[in-house]
C-alpha cells in the first residue's frame, strides 16, 4: 500500500463538483485524441517521441512548471488570515472533498474554502508535472530500444499509440487545470476584492 503522504498531493482528483469533469476530462481528452490521430495518420510528417519532437517540446515547458506551482502554493499558504481566501467557494453545490481524519476517511463531504481548493489544485499540479517529467524521460529512454520492434509488431504499435494518447491527455490535462487555476486566481479572486 502506498503511504498517504505520497498520494495525498493528488487529492485534487477527488474534489466533487459537476463542472469539474469538463476541465479535467473532456477538454484534455478531445485535444489528446485529435493530436494522437493526426500524429498517427501523418506519421511521416510528425516527429512525436524523437529528438526535437512534439513530446520534447512539451517537456521543455513542463520541466519549468513545478517551481512556479510551488511558488504559487507557498504564496497562497503565506497570505495568513484572509477573509476572502478563507470563505467557502460560492456556487451551488460548493465544490467538496472527503477528508481523512487520523487515517480514516470521513464519510461526509467537506465544502472547500478558496484557500483549501487552491492548495489542493497547486499541490496536484506540482505532483503531476513531476510525474510527467520523470515518466516521459523513462519512456523516451525506453523507446530507443524498442523503436525498431514497433514497426514489426501490431501489438507494440497499438501500445505505442496508447502511450502517446495517455501522454497527450495528461499534458493537456495539466494545461487545462493550470489555465483554470490562473483564471481562478486572476479573475474570480480579484472580483471578490471589488
Amino acid at each position: 500500500m502506498i503511504p498517504e503522504p505520497l498520494w495525498r498531493p493528488f487529492a485534487y482528483i477527488s474534489i466533487k463538483h459537476h463542472e469539474k469533469k469538463i476541465i479535467d476530462v473532456w477538454i484534455p481528452l478531445a485535444a489528446a485524441l485529435l493530436l494522437t490521430v493526426v500524429s498517427s495518420v501523418y506519421k511521416s510528417h510528425f516527429n512525436t517521441w524523437g529528438p526535437s519532437g512534439i513530446v520534447n517540446a512539451f517537456q521543455a515547458v513542463i520541466q519549468t512548471l513545478p517551481g512556479f506551482y510551488i511558488a504559487a502554493l507557498a504564496a497562497i499558504i503565506a497570505l495568513g488570515k484572509n477573509p476572502i481566501l478563507d470563505e467557502l467557494i460560492e456556487g451551488s453545490p460548493t465544490p467538496s472533498i472527503k477528508m481523512r481524519i487520523q487515517g480514516f476517511e470521513d464519510p461526509q463531504l467537506k465544502p472547500l474554502t478558496r484557500r483549501h481548493f487552491l492548495c489542493l489544485l497547486f499541490s496536484y499540479l506540482t505532483a503531476l508535472s513531476l510525474v510527467l517529467c520523470i515518466s516521459t524521460a523513462l519512456i523516451i529512454y525506453g523507446a530507443t530500444f524498442i523503436k525498431s520492434a514497433i514497426t514489426f509488431s501490431p501489438l507494440l504499435m497499438l501500445g505505442s499509440t496508447l502511450i502517446t494518447l495517455l501522454y497527450f491527455y495528461l499534458a493537456f490535462h495539466l494545461i487545462a487545470v493550470t489555465f483554470f487555476g490562473l483564471y481562478y486566481l486572476a479573475d474570480r479572486m480579484y472580483s471578490h476584492h471589488q
